[in-house]
């Protein structure tokens, strides 16, 4: 009686197990897991270090991302979705390639550090933006493990190479910015987490090592892949960075220090639906596609459609709840924040969608509906950007930067109708499940401050 009793636990914990480590599940605990890591560096810098120096940091991560986009070549997508993705030769020249591209951007920020710093009013970063541009050299020795394995699908060993070096790159800034309490602690701690990264990319990773291959045709076929990619990932750090680019000068370093806590809170839900999207949907939506393309169709949704409700329930409810999350993490000097945070998160609703419509069209060989959709979201945020700001100031910028993805929401239902992936019951679905986030976040935010306050 006992062994039939005991016989069906192992085949339940198997179940648990499987469940457990599915990649949607790995995706979404990793990203809970490094958001929280996030919250509780933020917690701990924000009591050791002054507001302005988190406005230094996001003046130069601006610079950074700026650099970063302008030369993306989408190495990660063109790997996944080659028929070549795990030939040793092909990796290798792809590795050289992208390790002469992040050389170049080193050297090219270091020569420019000084005119940029004088640019954004702040000649006395030149040095720290020099320095900085280091962390592009250590993204290229990286090995293209994370590509590779995204393409086969190794979603546990890419989630713990996240997790492990988010939290070491963590532990190093805390303790730079305790023994250091200006700006060149967050420096330090990127640099010196970024070395371990990279030891750690091939420690982690079997048959990981690669070799200098330059191949002047693998990177002409490169750009050819990329061509739509390097123009989109343009308009798109004009989107994503022109609005801290003119905060900066617009604003005292105390102001836009809140504006750039902000922006790191309301990236919580977003780092999920890009993860999610590039490491789980696209490889589906490639593999579908690879295998029998008719099929992309019917299952656009079915591989999503739990998820996508789940966070449009989240992300409404961000909306409402942003005064107390602030309350909760952060001291009254950060009070101001609240209301930035409110105003952001507005974009983290149809983020999930678009991101997911991207990487089903991108999969579909329709590479420049991604380039469209950001022409799109340019066209916004220069319309209502300026009216916004000629009407409210930076507050009426920053509503335009938090309702510029409602703009490319609306050109990717375009685009998928034209593809044939869109149902209207569908979407509509995941819009009302964001309002009900947002009611129930307005009615536990109006309880939790009456304690908080």
């Amino acid at each position: 009686m006992s062994d039939t009793i005991v016989q069906p636990a192992p085949s339940h914990w198997r179940r648990l197990t499987a469940k457990a480590f599915a990649p949607t599940m790995l995706v979404a605990g990793t990203v809970i897991l490094l958001n929280l890591i996030r919250m509780i560096s933020s917690m701990v810098l924000t009591r050791l270090l002054d507001v302005e120096i988190f406005g230094v940091v996001g003046v130069l991560t601006s610079i950074a991302i700026v650099f970063t986009m302008i030369s993306d070549l989408g190495f990660v997508a063109y790997v996944v979705r080659s028929h070549e993705g795990v030939d040793k030769r092909f990796l290798d020249e792809i590795w050289t390639l992208r390790l002469i591209r992040s050389a170049s951007l080193s050297a090219i920020l270091a020569a420019c550090a000084w005119p940029i710093a004088a640019y954004v009013g702040q000649p006395a970063l030149a040095p720290a933006i020099a320095v900085f541009g280091i962390c592009f050299l250590f993204d290229g020795l990286t090995s293209m493990a994370v590509a590779t394995s995204e393409r086969s699908g190794r979603i546990a060993r890419i989630s713990l190479f996240d997790v492990l070096t988010t939290i070491t790159q963590t532990i190093l800034t805390i303790a730079f910015a305790w023994a250091l309490r200006s700006y060149w602690a967050m420096i330090y701690g990127m640099l010196l987490g970024n070395t371990i990264k990279v030891v750690l990319s091939y420690a982690m990773f079997p048959d990981s090592a690669r070799r200098w291959r330059f191949s002047a045709a693998r990177a002409a076929e490169l750009w050819r892949f990329s061509r739509y990619i390097t123009g989109s990932s343009i308009l798109t750090m004009i989107i994503t960075q022109s609005d801290k680019i003119a905060l900066s000068r617009f604003l005292p370093l105390n102001l836009f220090g809140l504006y750039v806590i902000a922006t790191t809170l309301a990236q919580a839900p977003t780092a999920f639906t890009s993860a999610y999207a590039n490491r789980v949907l696209y490889p589906i939506y490639a593999r579908i596609v690879r295998e029998q393309a008719g099929a992309l169709q019917s299952r656009y949704y079915a591989e999503r459609r739990r998820i996508s409700l789940l966070y449009a329930l989240a992300a409404g409810g961000l909306v409402t709840m942003a005064p107390v999350v602030i309350e909760l993490l952060y001291d009254p000097r950060y009070r101001g924040a609240s209301l930035y945070l409110q105003i952001l998160a507005i974009g983290s609703i149809p983020a999930l969608n678009t991101q997911a419509a991207n990487a089903a069209l991108i999969a579909a060989g329709r590479m420049w509906t991604t380039l469209i959709s950001n022409i799109v979201r340019l066209g916004w945020l220069i319309a209502a950007g300026t009216a916004g700001y000629l009407t409210f100031g930076p507050t009426g910028l920053i509503l335009a930067v938090g309702t510029v993805e409602i703009a490319a929401q609306a050109y990717y239902w375009f685009a998928l109708g034209q593809a044939r992936l869109l149902a209207l019951r569908e979407e509509g679905l995941m819009i009302g499940t964001a309002v009900a986030g947002a009611a129930i976040g307005k009615a536990v935010a109006m309880v939790a401050l009456n304690f908080i306050h």
